[in-house]
Order: C-alpha cells, then structure tokens, then sequence
C-alpha cells in the first residue's frame, strides 16, 4: 500500500489521498462559495433603443449586491453576440451601482444579456433571455441637386 505525505512526518494512504482530491475538486469546481448570494439586476437596458451602424450605443445596468464589499470577487460584464464585454466603473445610485458601456456596433441584429458574478454566484438581465438590438445600416445621404441653370438673356 503506499502511501504519501501532505505534512512531514504524517503519511495518508490512498482512501485519504482520494478524500482530499475530491474535497478539492468540489471546493474548486462546484460552484459558488457556501452561503453566496447572487447579486439583484434591476434597470437595465440601452439608448438608443435603436439606430444606425456607427452609432454609439449605451448599455447600463443597476446592480445591488449582497456582499458588503462589492468588488471582492466581482465581474460585470455585457456579452453582446457571444463576445464578452467587461463593465469596471460604476457610480452609486439608489439602491446599489449603475454600471455603464458604449459600444458601437455593425448593422444587424444583436443579442445582448448582462452577467454579474460575485464570489461564484451569477445573475444575468434580462434574466430569461438576452434582449435583441437591431442596428440598421448608415443611411446613403440624399445627394444636393444641382440648381437648373437660368438663361442668360443676351443684350439688345
């Protein structure tokens, strides 16, 4: 039976070598911290609500968390078409931490969700799917017609 030493002078077998490799994986791959509580989104959304490509779009989100320290072990991102877009400031509002971004995007459609994480535990916004953005392309200005060109009326 062999046998290894965590501490010296201590041996395990292989039962408590197997107990702590669980323990660890479960401590780092389970999920949230014990007695974690996901942070409250409240207020989220985008202005304009639509526009053209090129133009620069506001995300915000209000986020109250549960902890007392609301940046320990905290991520705020917006995931617009699957790509991951971190939020690091915030102002205090009412009721928790406004936290904005601008993006401009290409025209289309565009799916976008907030995910707020803090000490393992998330919550996202809208919470039941991601919302929709349509972008349309730039407009094509009108050209300035050129004026009609007025006769000039020869001397008698």
């Amino acid at each position: 039976m062999s046998s290894f030493g965590l501490i010296p002078g201590r041996r395990i077998g292989p039962l408590g070598a197997t107990l702590i490799s669980t323990a660890l994986f479960v401590l780092l791959v389970a999920g949230p911290a014990v007695g974690a509580t996901a942070p409250r989104l409240s207020d989220g959304g985008v202005t304009p609500g639509s526009g053209h490509a090129g133009d620069a779009f506001r995300f915000s989100i209000t986020v109250e968390f549960r902890s007392h320290d609301r940046l320990d072990g905290t991520a705020v991102k917006l995931v617009v078409d699957g790509l991951d877009h971190p939020i690091t400031s915030a102002s205090p509002v009412d009721g928790g931490w406004r936290y904005t971004i601008s993006l401009t995007l290409p025209a289309g459609s565009h799916a976008w969700q907030f995910v707020v994480t803090q000490h393992g535990a998330s919550s996202t916004w809208p919470s039941d799917a991601p919302a929709t953005l349509v972008v349309s392309p730039t407009p094509t200005p009108t050209p300035t017609p050129k004026p009609t060109p007025r006769p000039t009326v020869a001397p008698t």
